[in-house]
């Protein structure tokens, strides 16, 4: 017998009347009555009542038209219950004016299923399942354990172009077999309700591939395979997606897709061991752009610098616009061979003719991912590089080397705390820092020329403001003024001997990053430089 559970997922749905019964029956007819467990809307509708008890004299009446079924036959119903498994009875609906039959389908020893036929279909007397393919309207097919197809209906040999022949297997459908195992296994299990959906490509359709839905119910002896064609949903849920996570603009990824994208790449490459390569680029002067021809023109600008992003498009390298002139190249490549593909692309820019702007550049930041290191950060180092371009002259790469760079920036921002209340000697500790921050990205490999000048310039700012502040302590009275030049002294030889290493070729950015924080900052303007905080106030 067929699990009640299992009648109710096959019939719930569909557009057939059908209703689960228990039968309580007694000596007396007029004592009987039937108890309605479920009734699914079609059936609510057609009985005109969601009672959930009614006596088995009433209960017949509400479906039946008068004159439609005899006497004996209500009076039979004692009978028929306790004999039969199934059971054909014939009559005609209320409100309807089909011929129709009601099937009852014993599910337990008191429970039945309740099916009603309007129509004029052929159905098969005692079997529950063939039942169900004869009322469907969907494609379906009943499954033994070894995968022989025992019947199915005609939608299903149409769908599948089986040329009005029933197949033996599942195996004759041509789903794929990595697909075909699903179901195998799908089948075996023999666990009453599932579903699954598989990518199907049918004979001579010029169509793309189209997505099936395959509803499972089964009873431990058999299983009924539903089939339906969700294609149409599925492309309507694709085109939603594409919509959101793609910018309508210039068809790239848009911000939201690049970063759940850039978690899976860098799951992806921990697991196999590769480099990622993240760098940002900024259309340089883009606000000019907009003001002197307008945003229509700017817009054009940005799709054009979009269209040649895709020319370059190939494995393991992909695209995204997260900003308003903002965009992102993902590399799965190591440094080299990601600079030499972002050299290329820069110089497609730079030699673009863009309608009306003519010609435009791009400052670009480059951040190779760091073990262990968070998607956050290495956003930022490559942000940070791309600004670092941008403060040294744009239409220019500039290469992060490691998180020194974003420490750097965030410990050398300038803080109201550090203000001496001397607004000579806060404006020179201010530009120091400055000073050190521009001396620390101009270690990039393709700053180095510049790095000559920082160094040059930090030191002479340094001797500047030492010389400065001296004098303004010395008008106070500032009683260590003889050890704070002592302390000044020996900076500036640190800083000299800073100089001669790196024409030597010997200064590294931890070396510089440690003089700036630990000697310049934190050792000297917070420590020493507050002990004459109190003289100038």
């Amino acid at each position: 017998m067929m699990k009640k559970e299992i009648f109710w997922d096959l019939f719930n749905d569909t557009f057939i009347p059908v209703a689960l019964l228990q039968f309580d029956i007694s000596k007396n007819t007029d004592d009987s009555y039937v108890e309605i467990l479920e009734t699914n809307d079609k059936m609510q509708s057609m009985i005109g009542s969601t009672a959930e008890r009614l006596q088995v004299s009433d209960f017949w009446p509400s479906l039946m038209e008068a004159g439609s079924v005899e006497d004996k036959l209500i009076a039979s119903i004692n009978d028929f219950v306790c004999a039969a498994d199934s059971k054909k009875i014939k009559f005609r609906v209320n409100r309807s004016k089909d011929k129709s039959e009601s099937i009852l389908i014993r599910l337990e020893d008191d429970i039945f299923g309740l099916v009603i036929i309007t129509s004029d279909v052929n159905v098969h007397d005692n079997d529950e399942l063939k039942v169900y393919l004869d009322l469907n309207i969907e494609a379906a097919c009943i499954i033994e354990k070894n995968l022989h197809i025992r019947d199915c209906n005609k939608k299903f040999i149409q769908m599948f172009s089986l040329n009005d022949k029933t197949p033996e297997s599942i195996h004759d459908l041509g789903i794929a077999d990595d697909q075909l195992e699903l179901i195998e296994n799908q089948i075996k299990k023999q666990s009453g309700k599932d579903t699954l959906v598989i990518e199907f490509a049918f004979e001579n359709d010029s169509e793309e591939n189209r997505f099936l839905e395959l509803k499972f119910f089964s009873d431990n002896q058999s299983t009924i395979m539903v089939v339906s064609d969700i294609t149409v949903q599925k492309t309507t849920e694709a085109n939603l997606l594409k919509q959101a996570t793609t910018d309508s603009l210039t068809h790239l990824p848009n911000r939201g897709a690049f970063f759940e994208s850039i978690e899976k790449k860098i799951s992806q490459a921990e697991t196999l061991g590769k480099n990622l390569i993240l760098s940002m680029l900024d259309i340089d002067h883009f606000k000019l752009i907009n003001d002197m021809w307008g945003h229509p023109v700017g817009d054009l600008v940005l799709e054009q610098l979009a269209s040649i992003l895709l020319s370059h498009k190939k494995p393991g390298l992909s695209f995204a616009r997260v900003g308003g002139e903002e965009f992102v190249i993902l590399i799965e490549s190591d440094l080299e061979n990601a600079l030499k593909d972002i050299g290329t692309i820069k110089t497609d820019i730079d030699t673009f003719y863009f309608n009306t702007v003519g010609h435009v550049s791009c400052s670009f930041g480059v951040a190779e991912r760091l073990e262990k290191e968070t998607v956050k950060n290495f956003y930022n180092r490559a942000d940070e590089a791309m600004y670092q371009a941008k403060r040294t002259g744009r239409n220019r790469i500039i290469v992060a080397k490691s998180e020194m760079s974003i420490f750097t920036s965030k410990y050398l921002d300038w803080s109201p705390n550090w203000n001496s209340g001397n607004p000579i000697i806060d404006a020179e500790h201010q530009e120091l820092l400055e000073a050190g921050k521009r001396l620390i990205f101009s270690l990039y490999p393709s700053l180095e020329d510049n790095a000559y000048h920082e160094i040059d310039s930090l030191i002479k700012h340094t001797i500047q403001h030492f010389a400065s502040e001296e004098a303004i302590l010395e008008k106070i009275g500032f009683p260590q003024l003889k050890e704070h030049k002592q302390i000044h002294a020996d900076l500036i030889t640190k800083a000299r001997k800073l100089e001669k290493a790196f024409y030597e070729k010997k200064l590294d950015e931890k070396t510089i990053f440690t003089f700036l924080i630990d000697d310049l900052l934190k050792g000297h303007i917070i420590l020493e430089d507050s002990k004459y905080f109190a003289y100038i106030s």
